[in-house]
């Protein structure tokens, strides 16, 4: 109890303080007789102590009186009396009953002499008035000195143990101390160490041996094990003083803790007393008014379970009659209604009638009832669609088209509400392959059912043809067999039959994807891919089912292979057509390219170009080796068809197959653009098959590549032949000529002109026709036009060389030897020989030729002979008047000569000043003599 408690109750504590005083006094009295044996045993303890005492040192008495110091301030007396040194037990024992004796002695006398009057609060007001503000500082400082202390207690600082290791040996504070262990327990006890003269004590102080008994008569050997019992109980002295150091330390500590404890329990006293408290009102408000109130209500929710009951038991008794009525509802195809009455049991069973016995057996029993609607309704679907799917009907928007619609809606619908429709769809597919190709078998037959069948000759021709494949059915070699006519017939209204069921197809896909996007529109779960999914399988039958159907309608194309390769274009044309429209159709359906008709198509539409290609080298090569490169007159025909391919330029996308007359007719030229042309037979032959070409590209869209490479391939053919045949002089064995004239080479150059001129106007035509793509492939037509450019500059290169070689015979073999000092009539006979040639030249070129090409030629010619004949002029020893005069003659007749040929004014003026002013500077007229 603190100061503040005791000024705050001071009557209380006077009345205990007296009871205590009174109580004091009645146990003194009581203890005197006890005193008095302790003063006799402390005496005798103290005669003792003090023949132990002579025998020790100073060092060891100022020690022993340090631990009785310690031990008289901290030492409790159960401590002190359990001492097992005796001779310090008596010592201690005397120091305790001095410090009391005084005490005792005192509370003696007061309790004999004094009687102590009764004490009340107002015999200490004067006291607490003039102590009030000092005992106020003095709590104030100990309450601050306290929580210092707790604080330091707190931080682990305690009294210090260095000392203590010092006194007390290390090996008492080894955590694997046993005693039991013989060096241990030797050097504890043993009593050597105290008759020894060499051995020293473990805490330092010197132990001085004495072997004569002490002057009490004790052996030596007594004294020794009463030294060494001596030392270790100074050494438990020791430890012992440190240990209340350290408990002293944090005793404040251990105080405030169960101060803290008794607030608690009395806090957790007080709190279950009150819960006590409200328990007791609690359970007097549950009798007196709760417990009434609650049996209402369990009266009414006893009556809410028997409504309950009454509900499942109708439940159980509608379940139990849903058989007979799903069965009823699948013998009327009734799918929809049957599934919600399965669903809505199912439901009741999971919810409503969950862990009721006698309904268990109930779920799975419509769980196979459901599986059973499924199957029902997936062979429902499949007979259904299949059916309708290959029923020959002509009209396709009948009755039947919507009945169906309307029968597969409703299916599709549950189909998909059941995650069943993906697995429909595969069985759709395979069901549908697997009628297709019995249906074309059935078709097949059908068609050809009553066409002959071929001969033992064909079929012996098919059977060498492909001696690798199986022999064929009876049908099939109908198909190859039939003529032209028949089968396009047969082929028609296989294609008729076979778009009727890809259009069938297609209706049903669309009707699958109309109403699967209908469920996702009333779906509230937009991610749900499994609709995405159907979609994607319905469409990849409907592309299938007409790569199917492509591929074994173009087997029966592909049989008849070398049959088409040699049809006429017409004939093909109408197969091609009849083809490409199907597949057409087909993939507007299907929304894709369908490639495996095409491919069949292609492949033969390349098999008849290639045919109509070789056909028509084989034709050149008979027309160019026949070629007795005459002039001949161009028809009218072809003179439109020229015609007709320059409009290409004008921007008409095909060639007017309608412009093309074959009116009777002729001209001695051809024109194009302005620019007439002598051309030989083959050369119109030739323009002809260009236009053929230009006609397939047009009717073939698809080979426009393979035509223009065709086409360039002719060209190139027709140009390198005539030039075998012309300048290589090939039709002088071919057709029979006797030699390659002028006349010859004029022909060859203006064919050859004529195509150069020509080969623009295809690039324009050939332009429109081909893709974008592919405009890049026209470059091989540049290099063909390059290629005739440089044949028509070689024959006029043969034109020129012709002259040059008669020319320089003449300047090396004749001009020479004449001789020209003698007086001789102008001209000579070389310069004569030389205007007839140039003269014969132009008449046979002028014919022929244009302007352009004649000045090209006669520039050439006319330019190397200006520039050789004065040459060979001033290499001559000319010395008289009458050879110059003779030279002069001859040029100037020349150039007469010359000057009258029509068209090559141009290089004839250039030659001819050239000479007069060579004339003028070497051979000029002598002057007449005056």
């Amino acid at each position: 109890m603190n100061g503040k408690s005791l000024l705050a109750q001071p009557k209380a504590f006077l009345g205990k303080l007296n009871t205590k005083i009174k109580e004091t006094t009645g146990e003194t009295k009581k203890k005197s007789g006890a005193v008095a044996l302790f003063k006799e045993e402390e005496a005798r303890r103290r005669e003792e102590r003090r023949v132990q005492n002579a025998n020790k040192t100073e060092e060891e008495l100022r020690l022993d009186e340090e631990v009785y110091t310690e031990l008289r301030r901290n030492q409790n007396l159960s401590s002190v009396l359990n001492n097992p040194m005796p001779e310090n037990s008596s010592n201690v024992f005397g120091l305790i009953y001095d410090a009391g004796q005084g005490a005792m002695q005192n509370i003696q006398q007061q309790t004999q002499q004094v009687s102590l009057p009764s004490i009340s609060y107002s015999d200490f007001t004067h006291y607490i008035n003039r102590n009030k503000e000092v005992y106020r500082m003095f709590s104030y400082m100990r309450t601050a000195r306290t929580n210092t202390e707790v604080t330091k207690a707190n931080s682990g600082s305690g009294p210090d143990m260095t000392e203590l290791f010092k006194v007390v040996p290390a090996v008492y504070f080894s955590p694997d101390f046993k005693l039991e262990e013989q060096p241990i327990f030797t050097s504890s006890v043993s009593t050597r160490a105290a008759s020894r003269p060499d051995l020293m004590a473990e805490g330092g102080v010197s132990r001085t041996p004495n072997k004569s008994p002490n002057k009490g008569g004790v052996p030596p050997i007594a004294a020794a094990s009463l030294v060494q019992q001596e030392k270790l109980s100074h050494y438990l002295d020791f430890v012992e003083v440190h240990l209340f150091q350290q408990i002293s330390s944090r005793f404040h500590s251990f105080l405030q803790g169960l101060q803290t404890m008794q607030e608690l329990h009395s806090q957790i006293t007080f709190a279950c007393e009150t819960i006590k408290s409200i328990r007791q009102r609690l359970m007097t408000l549950h009798d007196g008014m709760v417990q009434k109130a609650l049996r209402v209500a369990q009266i009414r929710r006893r009556r809410a379970n028997m409504e309950s009951v009454r509900q499942k038991l109708e439940l159980m008794a509608a379940i139990r009659q849903i058989q007979p009525t799903i069965q009823q509802l699948l013998s009327t195809s009734n799918f929809s209604p049957a599934l919600d009455l399965i669903e809505s049991a199912q439901e009741t069973l999971k919810t409503k009638l969950v862990g009721i016995s006698s309904v268990k057996h109930m779920y799975l029993q419509l769980q196979e009832m459901r599986s059973l609607v499924e199957r029902f309704m997936e062979n429902e679907f499949l007979s259904l669609a299949t059916g309708w799917v290959f029923t020959n009907t002509t009209d396709v928007n009948d009755r039947s088209s919507s009945e169906v619609e309307e029968r597969l809606m409703p299916l599709i619908h549950d189909l998909l509400r059941l995650n069943k429709l993906n697995r429909v769809i595969s069985s759709y597919l395979e069901k549908l392959t697997s009628n297709v190709k019995l249906k074309v078998k059935e078709l097949l037959n059908e068609l050809t059912a009553g066409v002959p069948g071929p001969d033992a000759g064909m079929m012996r021709e098919m059977e060498s043809q492909n001696p690798s494949r199986k022999k064929k059915s009876a049908a099939l070699a109908k198909i190859i067999s039939m003529d032209h006519a028949s089968f396009l017939n047969c082929w028609t209204q296989m294609l008729k039959r076979c778009i009727q069921w890809i259009r069938r197809i297609s209706q049903i896909h669309k009707l699958l994807v109309a109403v699967v996007q209908a469920s996702q529109e009333a779906s509230l779960s937009k991610r749900d891919t499994y609709p995405v999914q159907c979609q994607a399988e319905s469409a990849e039958v409907l592309q299938s089912m007409c790569d199917i159907v492509h591929k074994r309608v173009g087997q029966l194309l592909t049989e008849r292979q070398n049959t088409h390769a040699r049809l006429p274009m017409k004939h093909f044309r109408q197969i091609f057509n009849s083809t490409l429209e199907f597949v057409i159709q087909s993939e507007e359906r299907m929304n894709s390219s369908c490639f495996p008709l095409r491919s069949v198509l292609l492949t033969q539409s390349k098999a008849l170009l290639q045919g109509f290609h070789d056909s028509k080298v084989n034709q050149i090569n008979l027309l160019l080796e026949s070629e007795r490169w005459e002039q001949t007159e161009v028809p009218i025909e072809i003179q439109t068809i020229v015609n007709t391919i320059s409009k290409q330029r004008s921007g008409s996308r095909y060639v007017d197959m309608a412009s093309i007359s074959a009116d009777s007719g002729a001209a001695k030229e051809l024109y194009l653009e302005g620019e007439k042309f002598h051309v030989v037979g083959s050369t119109l032959m030739f323009i002809k098959m260009v236009l053929e070409y230009l006609q397939l590209a047009e009717q073939l869209p698809m080979l426009s590549a393979d035509i223009l490479h065709r086409l360039c391939e002719i060209m190139k053919l027709y140009n390198s032949r005539t030039c075998q045949l012309v300048l290589g002089a090939g039709a002088l064995l071919v057709a029979k000529l006797k030699s390659i004239t002028s006349k010859h080479l004029a022909l060859a150059a203006q064919s050859i002109g004529l195509l150069f001129k020509f080969v623009p106007m295809l690039k324009a035509t050939l332009a429109e026709l081909l893709p974008y793509t592919q405009r890049l492939l026209l470059g091989e037509l540049d290099r063909v036009s390059q290629d005739l450019d440089e044949h028509r500059q070689e024959i006029f290169g043969k034109l020129v060389l012709l002259l040059k070689e008669r020319f320089e015979s003449q300047c090396q073999k004749t001009i020479p030897t004449i001789q020209w000092n003698l007086p001789i009539a102008s001209p000579n006979d070389y310069m004569k020989g030389l205007a007839r040639d140039l003269s014969l030249m132009h008449k046979f070129t002028a014919e022929l030729l244009s302007n352009d090409e004649l000045n090209l030629i006669f520039g050439k010619i006319l330019g190397i002979i200006k520039t050789k004949l004065p040459e060979v002029f001033l290499e001559l020893d000319i010395t008289t008047e009458t050879a110059k005069q003779r030279i002069r003659g001859d040029l100037k007749y020349f150039i007469a000569q010359m000057r009258k040929l029509k068209g090559i004014e141009s290089p004839t003026n250039s030659m001819a000043n050239e000479l007069e002013e060579f004339l003028e500077m070497n051979f000029p007229e002598a002057e007449p003599a005056t």
